[in-house]
């Protein structure tokens, strides 16, 4: 519930400006950038259990505090910390998939993984704007809440799948090893550019409904919507996708979805908003259902968290680049933003074009 409200919260629950919330907004995305290089490294070296418990449990107490502290400073650090934990246990639920599901299903345990995340946020969005109507200490308390009954779930549910969680790896076998394969440094920067876009979801999307003179209920029931679409189209789409050339379905999705934020430029109403939210929803499927296979394919066995880290290094780099260059974009012209994101889409789209051949 909080990460999409967090730069309204900040702008109408803290009276900062739309530059200075997102910078603090920017913080999260700093956090969220290291997160998952540490996150998949603990993953090959201490394990999946491990790492996933620990992280949710700091996340948890990040998002009681928020609920009650008032000072600026302080409330710029836990924000950035929060970026942190919250995007640590990502490479890892991936690693984890890659690790107890043959090379053939993944594809389809991805769309699952997929699935099920949004049909928890669709449920959560769904009443988080409301929520936040009758106050913003609400939305942290709750999402605290299900941090520790999610750790809880891990404590007795998670078995450890790491296949050498506790063995030394070769500095050769680090990060090293990641960054000289060619191919995933190229799909990497593809990745960063398409959730520059994306991010504006949660990043500037509320501040533009905000703007137009809707309320915080409308921009929950867009991300909602967003939830809700891919909960009841994916399962249709994605037997479909996994039988075909993976990049090629990564470069269609990021086009859709292209198209779904630059006609945000000319949404004035919720159902304009919707409209809109309903184009780069379904564009999004296509990416999710196909990213997590295409890593796992390009990973060795004994790096898959560091693979999976990288990737998710790119993805967080979103939070710290939409909130930064979205908000700064949207302060001049709420059209320039939403057209540089149709124009983004387009390059990162081409970018794996170039590649698709080697992503299958």
């Amino acid at each position: 519930m909080v990460v999409p409200f967090m730069t309204l919260y900040l702008v109408s629950g803290r009276g900062l400006s739309t530059a200075n919330a997102g910078e603090v907004v920017g913080g999260f995305g700093a956090g969220a950038l290291i997160a998952p290089l540490v996150g998949g490294a603990l993953a090959d070296r201490v394990g999946r259990r491990a790492t996933l418990l620990g992280a949710t449990l700091v996340s948890a107490g990040i998002m009681v505090a928020l609920a009650t502290v008032r000072e600026i400073a302080i409330v710029v650090v836990l924000v950035a910390s929060l970026g942190m934990a919250l995007e640590a246990p990502r490479p890892v639920s991936q690693a984890l998939v890659a690790d107890v599901v043959d090379e053939g299903d993944r594809t389809r345990a991805y769309a699952v993984l997929f699935w099920v995340t949004n049909l928890g946020f669709a449920a959560a969005m769904a009443s988080a704007g409301f929520i936040a109507e009758a106050g913003f200490a609400s939305l942290f308390l709750i999402d605290g809440l299900t941090g520790v009954l999610y750790a809880v779930l891990v404590w007795f549910a998670f078995p450890e799948t790491g296949h050498h969680p506790t063995a030394s790896v070769n500095r050769e076998d680090g990060y090293r090893r990641v960054l000289r394969d060619r191919t995933m440094l190229v799909f990497v920067v593809a990745v960063a550019l398409y959730y520059f876009v994306y991010l504006q979801s949660d990043a500037t999307l509320s501040l533009a409904i905000h703007r137009s003179g809707l309320p915080p209920s409308t921009y929950g029931l867009c991300m909602a919507l967003n939830g809700a679409l891919i909960c009841f189209v994916q399962p249709l789409l994605a037997p479909h996708l996994a039988r075909r050339d993976p990049g090629r379905v990564w470069a269609s999705g990021v086009l859709l979805v292209g198209v779904g934020f630059a006609i945000t430029a000319v949404a004035a109403s919720t159902l304009s908003y919707l409209g809109s939210v309903a184009t780069w929803s379904t564009g999004e499927i296509f990416p999710a259902t196909v990213s997590g296979a295409i890593v796992a394919r390009l990973a060795p066995q004994h790096l898959r968290g560091r693979y999976s880290g990288l990737y998710g290094l790119a993805l967080s780099s979103g939070w710290l680049t939409a909130a930064l260059g979205g908000t700064k974009l949207l302060s001049i012209s709420s059209t320039l933003l939403w057209v540089t994101c149709g124009l983004v889409c387009i390059v990162s789209a081409g970018i794996i074009q170039v590649i698709a051949s080697r992503l299958s």
